[in-house]
């Protein structure tokens, strides 16, 4: 059989070559060690990691010599295999040579290495030891912990292959207190991977400095929008004025997700200068988008945003509705009569026979309330005059069960509803939503309640009222 398996090492074909040493290695015969040994130099990377494997099932004191060779192979899987077959023969006199495998640029070689001194029952005998070990087997938010020493080890993570390696290595990092953290993570804002850059962009907002702005402004030009909405999200919490510019420009982005982190920290930030611009936003395509520039208009608190925030009464969709609501109370509860809600309402007047029910419906309510008119419902075409109580009973029990639907909007369009009928009987059902998990619903249900409230002063004074059976 040997010279059957000598001739085989010396084929040309690689294959048959591993298929040789694998061969051996089920024999587990101590006198093929120097056979084994030799295919360790072997020019296929293939047939070297076989040897170390059939090395491994020798359980003989013999091999360990040409294992430990093994360790300094230019080959990733050839040094990982060669450190987790030491773990067989558990001799300490090993430790030695696994120690500078902790330093391997390669995580799964470092993560061998230290697996086998833990098995060894080696302890580290020092901090900085203690941090290798640590960072070795991934635990880098504990390395982290131990201060200022792991700032190296956790930097030659962020050098690995693997981008899960380097962005766990990054998050890690960033909890360590030292002077140089931010500006790898400035550097990290160009990574090969998404999710690292996103990343660098959220631990950057921790840190003030002028470049930081310019670095996290230029990543709003990134490809990916993961990376430009985290850049916006993160230069609002940096409060630096600089940067404005540059998020209004991102207020035409392309991806929905972009254009809103944007409107969000141009709110955070409270920029007044950016207020028609915001007013632009009203018209986004995406309902998100356009909730998100009325709750901005409401933080920076100018009463000029009045006037857009009345034609966002007459939204398409209820939640914009419910903010724009709630933002003009807060920025003016006089609003009705304000200037701006006057000059709105050359905006409402067409929106009175738009397409969408809602639209109509809402901008023909905002117009009677902002004239003093009739009650929303006498104008309703599915409440109409001419509808029996009955009818009526029917509607109010149809928008009962959906404000337990457990779509939001549903909810949230039912509680408005209700609340421009103005039927006390709803009370309590109205009260229930004002523990809903969503704040849109809990704010509509609210304005509901006022509403009912209203009523039901009037019927004290000689109203008719319909009430539920």
């Amino acid at each position: 059989m040997q010279w059957w398996v000598t001739q085989k090492l010396k084929s040309k074909n690689s294959a048959a070559r591993r298929q040789a040493v694998q061969s051996i290695g089920e024999v587990g015969d101590a006198k093929h060690v120097q056979l084994l040994a030799a295919s360790l130099s072997d020019r296929d990377a293939e047939v070297r990691l076989a040897a170390v494997e059939s090395l491994a099932r020798i359980k003989d004191a013999v091999a360990l010599p040409p294992l430990l060779a093994a360790l300094r192979d230019p080959e990733p899987m050839v040094r990982e295999a060669g450190a987790l077959s030491l773990r067989r023969f558990g001799d300490k006199r090993t430790i030695p040579y696994l120690k500078p495998l902790l330093n391997d640029p390669v995580v799964a070689v470092r993560a061998a290495a230290a697996r086998c001194l833990q098995q060894l029952g080696w302890e580290p005998a020092e901090t900085r030891e203690h941090i290798r070990v640590l960072v070795a087997l991934g635990e880098y938010h504990q390395a982290a912990a131990l201060g200022e020493a792991a700032f190296d080890d956790l930097l030659n993570a962020l050098r690995d292959k693997s981008h899960f390696t380097r962005r766990f290595a990054l998050e890690a990092l960033a909890r360590v207190q030292d002077n140089r953290v931010a500006d790898v993570l400035t550097e990290c804002l160009t990574d090969p991977d998404v999710q690292v850059r996103v990343a660098a962009a959220e631990e950057l907002a921790n840190y003030q400095g002028d470049e930081y702005v310019v670095a996290l402004s230029q990543a709003l030009s990134d490809p990916e929008p993961l990376l430009r909405a985290a850049a916006a999200s993160s230069l609002s919490r940096m409060g630096n004025a600089t940067c404005v510019p540059f998020l209004m420009d991102r207020l035409e982005d392309e991806h929905w997700s972009v254009r809103k982190a944007s409107v969000d920290a141009l709110g955070q930030m409270g920029c007044p200068e950016a207020l028609e611009r915001l007013s632009r936003v009203l018209k986004d395509p995406d309902h998100d988008v356009r909730e998100a520039a009325v709750i901005a208009m409401g933080r920076i608190g100018d009463q000029g945003a009045v006037e857009h925030l009345v034609g966002a009464l007459a939204d398409a969709t209820s939640s914009v509705r419910s903010a724009a609501a709630a933002v003009l109370n807060v920025l003016d509860p006089e609003w009705q009569s304000s200037e701006g809600a006057q000059r709105a309402m050359a905006v409402l007047q067409p929106l009175t026979q738009a397409r969408e029910y809602w639209v109509r419906h809402a901008a023909s309510s905002v117009l009677a309330r902002m004239r003093g008119g009739a009650r929303p419902e006498e104008r309703d075409p599915l409440l109409g005059p001419t509808e029996s109580s009955s009818k009526r009973i029917q509607v109010l029990q149809m928008l009962i069960r959906a404000m337990e639907d457990f779509d939001r909007d549903i909810r949230l369009a039912a509680t408005e509803a209700l609340g421009r009928l103005e039927d006390s009987s709803c009370a309590g059902h109205l009260r229930q939503l004002l523990k809903d998990p969503d704040e849109w619903v809990q704010l509509a249900a609210g304005k509901a309640l006022q509403q009912v409230s209203r009523q039901r002063m009037a019927n004290r004074a000689g109203g008719l009222k319909l009430s539920l059976p």
